[in-house]
């Protein structure tokens, strides 16, 4: 049985060090509030006792604090800092490492094992700060509401295989035994005929209104300018030619199934490798489309093709950016 307070007690010490010791200048946590167990992610200076005491890791820790990282990086530049990331923070976080995005040499990483995430509007809200939060293999416990991390509706956590940890600090030991991923759910669409696979997507494809949530929860779509959706560089009648040539605009802002299909797909092929199934695209979704789903064919393709597995080790080339002639061709993708 594993016990959160005590977990949070520790990653409260391991905090604290850091930033009296000036090993790092900031660091980037989990806190909780009144709204008690739901987190948020914090950024915590030497001398801010205030937010030091919140400093939390439980199951509801379920924001990506490599997420926080990457939306906040030209304010952080320059900085030593001090990151908690959880399993699958720690592989979105070797994968910006793998691609020089963020230096590992900035970074002191506190991990903590992660036996799955829980969603906090799915428990009744707990009574003052020491109503126990607990897990096992078998679920996770608030006070005397318990449910099975199959109910805790973070269902990508079911399938989560990572063990390979490796920060400079860790809190906390695995409760619940992790095995190799069983992607059943890929079985009914790879079974469809071609027709019926194009049919399905189309209407898939139909319903996306183009917000960009997706893009903006995930932590490591982190393209300084989005190839989709140029932002930055607004090309107007004013824009030279020489710019506009660097920045061609492969969708335009039309809602249709065409042009969805450009922005879910040109998606999914960078994700090819970077993928950490954290499944915050699908989360984040204000129509709820199956985004997983989608990106999960290719995963499996990089898992069980190229024997590829995703933000392992921040030493390993991209995926996109390695080649080998020993590399199997594409026709055993299957997809």
């Amino acid at each position: 049985m594993r016990d959160y307070r005590s977990e949070s007690a520790r990653l409260r010490e391991i905090v604290s060090g850091l930033l009296e010791r000036g090993e790092v200048e900031l660091v980037v946590a989990w806190t909780e509030g009144e709204d008690r167990p739901r987190t948020r992610e914090t950024l915590i200076g030497k001398g801010r006792e205030d937010l030091l005491r919140k400093v939390v890791w439980s199951p509801f820790c379920t924001t990506s604090t490599v997420t926080f990282l990457k939306k906040n990086k030209a304010a952080l530049a320059g900085k030593r800092l001090g990151v908690v990331v959880k399993d699958c923070d720690l592989q979105a976080l070797n994968v910006l490492l793998q691609e020089h995005f963020l230096k590992r040499e900035d970074l002191v990483i506190i991990g903590v094992r992660c036996d799955g995430l829980a969603e906090a509007d799915l428990f009744p809200r707990p009574e003052g700060a020491e109503v126990p939060i607990t897990s096992d293999g078998g679920g996770v416990t608030v006070g005397k509401q318990r449910r099975a991390w199959e109910d805790s509706g973070f269902t990508t956590c079911l399938t989560c295989s990572y063990e390979d940890m490796k920060p400079d600090h860790v809190v906390g030991e695995y409760g619940r035994k992790k095995g190799k991923p069983e992607w059943g759910h890929l079985a009914r669409l790879q079974a469809l005929e071609p027709g019926k696979r194009r049919e399905h997507y189309a209407a898939l494809f139909e319903s996306c209104i183009r917000c960009y949530a997706c893009r903006e929860v995930c932590p490591v779509c982190a393209c300084v300018e989005c190839a989709i959706d140029p932002g930055e560089r607004a090309i107007t009648p004013r824009t030279a030619p020489s710019v506009k040539a660097c920045a061609p605009v492969w969708a335009c802002r039309e809602r249709s199934v065409s042009e969805n299909a450009v922005y879910l797909l040109t998606r999914t092929m960078h994700m090819a490798g970077r993928c950490v199934r954290c499944g915050w695209c699908e989360r984040a979704c204000p129509v709820g489309l199956p985004l997983m789903e989608i990106l999960d064919l290719s995963n499996d393709a990089v898992r069980r093709v190229y024997r590829y597995e995703v933000g392992r080790d921040p030493a390993d080339p991209p995926f996109l950016a390695s080649y080998a002639e020993t590399d199997p061709d594409d026709k055993g993708a299957g997809h």
